[in-house]
């Protein structure tokens, strides 16, 4: 029976927990010319409705998570000054984050053009590539913003998570290990390893790995959804029962964990819990659900045919 493992990739600006990522992926200086691989110590404050613009799109995005209306600020900042290189920076970056996947492409790749030494933009077009499914171009992306700061924790995960994807889990780990040596308290570094370790059938280090990312963020619902997968695959389904439940908990639209937790009470032959997570997925999900449907009918037609051998 399908159990489903989510691979995430790490979410920028989205929680608490990656606030420390948060000065990479929004630029909140007043500027003249292109940041720097340290842009807030190189840019000379100016004065201008664009930085009045600027800095309210960076309020909406990191104070409300409101990236529409970040997107909106920021263009009327562009519109106001047209080479500021923060401005389109950060309009990229909503337009990444609101699904404008093509535009955030061609905002990136310009920037590029821009300023070549300027590791953010790649990495972001790296994220936008990763975005689209494109993991190979991904990786270059990445590897061109490396080569300019290599000691980047979000674009080494980042690479790693492309790595994983296009089935290079030992190149994935080592790069994962680099990031967590430069930050051990980010705690998608050690989920997204732990999930690349078990990917690789090695369920013990990958335990460890998400018991990491648990002690340094307890509050992630996909991480207890991660340990609950793994722990079951181990033969422990009362534990992995509990993790599906305070997934759950934690985020009650979880749809994969419902998913997991609905095939753990199919298992325990208990279909009436099955059935009621399966009516909650199907108010989300609809692909989800039916393929739990088919999972719970298979089931039941299995039973059912059991049972009349005997």
């Amino acid at each position: 029976m399908k159990k489903l493992f989510i691979f995430l990739a790490i979410i920028f600006l989205s929680s608490a927990a990656n606030a420390q990522l948060t000065n990479r992926n929004f630029l909140v200086e007043n500027e003249t010319k292109a940041p720097t691989e340290n842009p807030t110590e190189s840019a000379e404050p100016v004065s201008g409705d664009f930085v009045k613009f600027n800095q309210m799109g960076v309020r909406k995005a990191l104070d409300e998570n409101n990236y529409r209306q970040a997107a909106e600020f920021f263009q009327k900042a562009i519109e106001d000054k047209s080479d500021c290189f923060v401005c389109r920076y950060n309009l990229g970056r909503a337009y990444l984050k609101t699904g404008k996947l093509t535009d955030a492409t061609e905002i990136f790749n310009d920037l590029i053009k821009t300023k070549p030494d300027f590791a953010g933009s790649y990495a972001s077009l790296g994220e936008v590539l990763s975005e689209k499914g494109d993991f190979k171009e991904s990786l270059v992306a990445y590897e061109k913003a490396l080569k300019l700061d290599s000691k980047d924790a979000a674009t080494l995960n980042n690479y790693a998570v492309s790595l994983k994807n296009v089935g290079e889990y030992k190149k994935a780990v080592k790069f994962f290990d680099k990031g967590i040596k430069l930050q051990p308290e980010l705690a998608e570094l050690h989920n997204n390893r732990g999930m690349t370790l078990f990917l690789m059938g090695k369920k013990k280090n990958a335990l460890k790995s998400f018991e990491k990312a648990k002690s340094l963020n307890p509050e992630r619902a996909e991480i207890y959804n991660n340990l609950g997968v793994t722990v079951e695959s181990m033969g422990k389904k009362k534990k992995a029962l509990k993790y599906y439940l305070e997934s759950i908990r934690l985020d009650p639209d979880y749809s994969e964990a419902r998913y997991n937790l609905a095939l753990s009470y199919l298992a325990d032959k208990n279909r009436d819990a099955a059935y009621e997570q399966l009516k909650i997925i199907e108010q989300k999900d609809y692909k989800l659900a039916k393929e739990l449907r088919n999972a719970i009918w298979g089931k039941y037609v299995l039973d059912a045919s059991e049972n009349k051998k005997k």
